[in-house]
């Protein structure tokens, strides 16, 4: 507690503790999604796959989190952030649509990345490269809102 703490470490324990919320919401959610199919006996959900979808979650939450915290390092006030973020990802995702090109290397088109590795007749190679940009993106967030981070006056 008396030692100082570098900068590094005080960003990764921040975008740690939000990636922490952020799991234990998801794995509140397939709690009470998991009680509910015992309590309206639903025979047709496979749990194991269930828990599967919520646990591949976990990747597309890491990159939105990186994401986030990269854009709240260019800007100092937290509703300048969340107005960036959404047109953002308005724009990626509308660009997405417009030219496949595009849709191809952006992260918003993989969010659903639970899609990619459960679904039959999808090569092992469509899920792996999705897999792959989303962990490129992330760490390129990482890095960038780090280096914002870094510079900025304590």
């Amino acid at each position: 507690m008396l030692r100082p703490v570098t900068r590094f470490d005080a960003y990764c324990g921040k975008t740690a503790a939000i990636f922490i919320y952020s799991a234990a919401n998801l794995a509140a959610a397939f709690l009470v999604c998991f009680v509910l199919t015992f309590i309206f006996q639903t025979k047709s959900q496979n749990h194991l796959e269930a828990f599967a979808f919520y646990f591949t979650g976990l990747l597309p939450v890491a990159v939105t989190i990186a994401f986030s915290a990269f854009i709240s390092g260019l800007t100092k006030s937290s509703i300048a952030s969340m107005l960036i973020l959404i047109v953002s990802y308005i724009i990626m995702s509308a660009a997405s649509l417009l030219s496949t090109a595009f849709a191809a290397v952006t992260f918003t088109n993989y969010l659903d990345f639970h899609k990619f590795i459960f679904a039959s007749g999808l090569p092992l190679l469509s899920a792996l490269n999705a897999a792959l940009l989303l962990i490129s993106s992330g760490v390129a967030f990482f890095i960038c809102g780090f280096l914002l981070f870094n510079r900025r006056d304590v």
